[in-house]
């Protein structure tokens, strides 16, 4: 069956992988100095629902919400709320040119100014600029991480009436905030997104699969 298929090339594929040791120890060392990380059970809590596999889509398997308890004091924090700031920023569709305002620029910019100071990135630089993959300088690095995130790039074709100049998409917006292509969600690895768009009942239809889900947005 085609569930019998995908559990075992996802086996195959974790049996041909190889663990990077070093780099494993960098990323736990990010997640164990996270101060800011949201604690399950404390600051929010999750109802899963019933077990699902591949091939069940678009089947909304509980009745209650995906979050069913969120603490809201977590967006007064510094780093939520300038993350938080920036998820109105995008248009979801691709093929729809950014428009980004001098607002949304400064949006940007505060919040790099401040996950800059945060264990995990501070981690994380140390370790790149260890490799010669990042700049030391403070400045300069933030600089390069703006590129990593926020810099534009077409990644489909233009929606009908738009121009073929500017970017559709950012590694951020993707990554973080979840685009739509031909129907479909890609990127959306973010529970505060998810947190915030199921509050605004923008989101249906979840279909969770181990780690990952099925969704349809309403935007």
């Amino acid at each position: 069956t085609l569930q019998h298929y995908f559990i075992q090339s996802n086996l195959r594929n974790m049996a041909e992988f190889e663990k990077n040791e070093e780099l494993s120890e960098v990323i736990e060392r990010m997640w164990k100095k996270d101060e800011n990380a949201a604690v399950i059970d404390v600051d929010f809590k999750i109802d899963i629902g019933q077990r699902t596999f591949t091939g069940d889509k678009l089947a909304d398997n509980v009745d209650s919400s995906l979050i069913t308890y969120m603490n809201e004091d977590l967006f007064n924090r510094e780093s939520y709320k300038r993350f938080y700031d920036l998820l109105d920023n995008y248009e979801s569709l691709v093929g729809v040119e950014e428009v980004t305002t001098h607002f949304e620029l400064m949006e940007m910019k505060k919040f790099i100014d401040v996950i800059v100071l945060s264990n995990p990135i501070i981690i994380a630089k140390e370790y790149l600029v260890s490799k010669g993959w990042a700049p030391d300088d403070e400045e300069e690095f933030k600089d390069w991480l703006w590129d990593i995130w926020f810099k534009l790039y077409k990644r489909g074709r233009k929606q009908k009436g738009q121009s073929n100049q500017g970017g559709d998409s950012s590694g951020f917006e993707h990554v973080f905030v979840g685009e739509i292509r031909n129907g479909s969600v890609i990127g959306f690895h973010n529970w505060i997104q998810f947190y915030r768009l199921s509050f605004f009942q923008l989101i249906s239809n979840i279909t969770l699969y181990c780690i990952a889900f099925d969704c349809s947005l309403n935007l």
